[in-house]
């Protein structure tokens, strides 16, 4: 493997539109209750979306956004989601935005 792809999974393409969303999303991703209304606007199963909620949580790429001081926490993206996005679009060239 080389350097830039030492990082790389299948879901990346996938992952990059997740991560995109929930960073559009002013007050953060709730999993379950908004799970679906996502699947919908990214138009996969609603399935992947908890897979993709699984792997981005376990990458470290989102974070519960304990400042909100809500009833449960919206998930934001952290700043090791953030330079997924940025490497992912440098790697594909496209900004996907």
């Amino acid at each position: 493997m080389t350097g830039a792809d030492t990082f790389t999974s299948p879901l990346d393409p996938a992952m990059s539109r997740f991560l995109q969303a929930i960073d559009a999303t002013p007050s953060g991703f709730l999993p379950g209750s908004q799970s679906k209304d996502l699947a919908a606007a990214l138009d996969v199963p609603d399935g992947l979306i908890e897979a993709l909620f699984v792997s981005a949580r376990s990458r470290n790429f989102i974070r519960p956004d304990y400042e909100r001081r809500t009833r449960r926490a919206p998930w934001i993206l952290s700043v090791q989601g953030r330079t997924f996005l940025d490497r992912y679009r440098g790697r594909t060239g496209t900004s996907e935005e």
